[in-house]
This record gives C-alpha cells, structure tokens and sequence, in this order.
C-alpha cells in the first residue's frame, strides 16, 4: 500500500508541475496576444483621430 500511496502522490506532483507549467506558457501566450492587439488598436485608432482631428481643424481655421 505504501509504494502505491508513494507513486500516486509523485504522479500528482509531476502531474501539479506539468499543469503549472502549462498555465504559466498559457498565460504568457495570451498576454502576448493582448499585447499585441492593444499596440495594434492603439496604433490605429491614434492615426485616425490625429489624421481626423488635424484635417478638420485645418478645414476650421481656413474657414474662419
């Protein structure tokens, strides 16, 4: 009974390291992927206003 108790709770170690792991590159993979969208969102949505905001400003002043 005892090496069986034994090998059960070294498989559930190795088994709590290899989800660990798992969890950590998961996580790692999807904050990448955050990242990346929010730089790409950022990037864009920052062209667009400063595109839109300067030519309607120039068209205002001109204006006026």
């Amino acid at each position: 009974m005892e090496n069986i108790l034994e090998a059960i709770i070294s498989n559930s170690r190795a088994l709590q390291s290899i989800a660990e792991m798992l969890a950590v590159s998961h996580h790692n993979s999807h904050g990448g992927g955050r990242g990346s969208s929010g730089r790409n969102r950022g990037g864009s949505s920052g062209r667009n206003c400063g595109g839109n905001s300067g030519e309607n400003r120039g068209g205002n002043s001109k204006i006026f």
